[in-house]
């Protein structure tokens, strides 16, 4: 909430149990509140408007986009979208399948779709659109073969987008080639920037004795000699390429890159391995690890913990007993064909790909899934290979030294330009939601410290090159809405006001300007409405943004508190 200005500094007060409406009393921490909260706000963007400056959000021509603000992502503000759940526009199937969420199915969105609704994005004040992945998936489901005797369910189908099968196709049930490139050309019409997913760690699952899922229907890796084939603790070393790839649950085999024996230690009873380590896996505390749990000492695991109290469960870059680096790069995600970065067919292949994909599509920027789980000298070349699109990669780690190395590492200088911002988000949800579904809830429910030391650390530290390439966020593809967990609209106000006008690039995911609440719904459900207070909310935020100069702005943290957390943004000497 913007409390008041200097000359050239914009205050902040962001409250956890409610917003300030008014810069007095009128809202107390803790108390219940109504008012509305954007009310000084709405004060300065209309002080703006008196004093002759624009409101305008979107410029209508290419022109405005120089070459150089186009390739530079710092300080923008992104909306995500996740194309098969965005707009149904000539769909593949032209009757909707009303169970496909549960089921873990394809629901029909289109790149026709989102090209559709640019005005309905570029409504908001957006600068930037992150599509997720656009080529080729499989078609199938991946599930246990038939007659196999295996109980597990699998994990459904591609329609998100990250299980690529050819990467020089794009997947027909998003629509075509010239459909992209209409959709890029429709963004830059708008005067915002496009932001590609891509995915270099992995390819689609891979279980060689199941017929469509061979590897040699991959292309262009369809060779098992491209991807890792680490054995897994305890497991004997020969074994088939058909035997390493046959599961779709029970692992160990392919060798993991999450779990017992690479995030954590791995329990091994008279010589043999226990893969779950007891079901508690590599969580520190018992109950549901996927539902809503309580942290206190009595559900700690205590000496069969993976790691300290205030994690809920051992990351990549937490370093706890047993941790291994080498696995994190060498293991596979559950069945997903993980990619061997040594070998110079699969490195070469990929900095040629991106190279193409840029040129072709004439893209903006580039997300990149998975990164951590690739070697830091791969991500630097990767990075150079795309110059001059920005590379913005995921990584999942509250280590902010681990995380920063990403993109400045101390060994090889520049890696990526940007990195989704996972530290101050692991604080956040707690903090202003009470979510107790992050890694770092046990100590941060319903308290604004947490994200206030983040926050901090991140700033004086030094470790990172540039603060305005951290991608901020609440919610993602991968995480529930954050209207799920959030209980009040005072709590979501806050939480994305925290996300817009904090340093970085705010990331608001498809919907949340409906308030959706279901995990990847299609948006079409809800409607697109520009009238509800969320949507009208961002575009104030975006405004505001736009307006007073503070996207590449110096961030100070001045106070961190259960309840509050204040800081600072200057665009200028103050």
């Amino acid at each position: 909430m913007l409390l008041w200005k200097s000359a050239s500094a914009y205050w902040f007060l962001l409250l956890g149990t409610c917003l300030v409406a008014q810069a007095d009393d009128a809202c107390k921490a803790g108390s219940s509140c109504d008012q509305d909260s954007a009310y000084l706000l709405q004060i300065e963007v209309e002080n703006i408007a008196k004093k002759g400056r624009s409101a305008k959000l979107i410029s209508q021509s290419d022109a405005s986009l120089r070459e150089l603000d186009r390739h530079d992502l710092s300080g923008k503000s992104v909306y995500l979208v996740m194309q098969d759940r965005f707009n149904r526009v000539d769909p593949v199937n032209s009757t909707e399948n009303p169970d496909c969420i549960a089921e873990q199915n394809w629901c029909g969105g289109t790149l026709k779709g989102i090209t559709q609704m640019i005005p309905y994005i570029a409504g908001m004040g957006f600068d930037a659109i992150w599509i997720t992945p656009v080529v080729k998936q499989t078609p199938l489901q991946d599930a246990p073969a038939p007659g196999s005797g295996s109980t597990c369910a699998g994990s459904g189908y591609s329609y998100h987008g990250y299980w690529a099968e050819n990467y020089y196709e794009i997947d027909p049930s998003y629509g075509t080639s010239l459909d992209l490139q209409v959709l890029v050309e429709a963004v830059h019409s708008a005067g915002m920037v496009i932001v590609l997913d891509i995915v270099m760690n992995h390819m689609r699952p891979i279980h060689q004795a199941t017929p469509g899922f061979e590897v040699e229907g991959i292309t262009p890796f369809n060779d098992s000699k491209y991807y890792h084939q680490r054995q897994a603790k305890g497991l004997p070393p020969s074994q088939s390429w058909s035997e390493y790839t046959k599961n779709c649950c029970d692992w160990p085999n392919p060798a993991q890159a999450l779990g017992p024996g690479t995030l954590c230690y791995l329990n091994i009873t008279n010589g043999t391995p226990d893969y779950t380590n007891d079901g508690n896996y590599c969580n520190n505390y018992a109950g549901n690890p996927f539902g809503p749990m309580e942290y206190n000492k009595d559900t700690f695991l205590g000496p069969d913990a993976a790691g300290p109290a205030y994690l809920k469960y051992c990351g990549p870059g937490n370093y706890c007993e047993g941790y291994n680096q080498t696995l994190i790069w060498e293991g596979w995600f559950y069945d997903l064909g993980d990619l061997n970065h040594s070998q110079p067919f699969v490195r070469q292949t990929q900095f040629d790909w991106v190279k193409m994909m840029a040129k072709k599509y004439n893209l903006d920027g580039i997300r990149l899934d998975t990164a951590p789980y690739m070697p830091w000298e791969f991500l630097k070349e990767l990075q150079a290979a795309a110059s001059p699109l920005q590379i913005i990669g995921e990584v999942t780690s509250s280590n902010i030294s681990w995380h920063a190395s990403f993109q400045s590492n101390s060994d090889l200088g520049p890696v990526l330009a940007g990195i989704e911002n996972f530290p101050p988000f692991y604080v956040a949800t707690p903090g202003y939601c009470n979510d107790s579904g992050n890694l770092e809830s046990p100590t941060n429910m319903g308290s604004l410290e947490g994200l206030g030391r983040v926050m901090k650390a991140q700033i004086s530290s030094g470790k990172y090159s540039n603060l305005g390439t951290l991608m901020n966020f609440m919610d993602n593809q991968d995480y529930d809405p954050m209207a799920s967990f959030c209980e009040t609209d005072a709590s979501i106000k806050n939480s994305l006001t925290w996300v817009m006008l904090s340093y970085g690039m705010p990331v608001i995911t498809w919907g949340t300007e409906q308030g959706n609440t279901v995990y990847r719904n299609t948006l079409w459900s809800l409607g697109f409405s520009t009238s509800t207070w969320q949507y009208k909310f961002i575009r104030k935020l975006n405004l505001f943004r736009k307006r007073v100069g503070i996207t590449k702005a110096s961030t100070e943290v001045l106070l961190a508190s259960k309840n509050q957390l204040v800081f600072v943004r200057r665009s200028g000497a103050d």
